[in-house]
């Protein structure tokens, strides 16, 4: 899907950096639920994955990830964030 919403020019920057990202994924089982957290059962299923893993969301939609992100100490970042820390960790 993304393919066809990017020129073939950003397509081809982006999947190196996607697959360098996907290089480093693993599969983390759901032990438990921290549900209800909010009021969109998608962006609880979306917490219940984050924490589990002990990951960082990276959204643009920070709004609907505010409470749980107070409640459970979720660390949320932008796209634009998430791609100047890594530029950070890097150089």
């Amino acid at each position: 899907m993304l393919t066809r919403k990017l020129s073939p020019e950003r397509w081809l920057r982006l999947e190196i950096v996607l697959s360098a990202l996907l290089d480093q994924a693993r599969h983390v089982e759901i032990y438990f639920s921290w549900r209800p957290s909010s009021a969109d059962p998608g962006v609880d299923m979306v917490v219940d994955c984050v924490i589990n893993a002990g990951a960082v969301l990276v959204t643009w939609n920070r709004a609907d990830f505010a409470l749980p992100a107070q409640l459970f100490g979720m660390h949320v970042l932008t796209p634009v964030e998430f791609v100047n820390g890594l530029h950070h960790s890097m150089s």
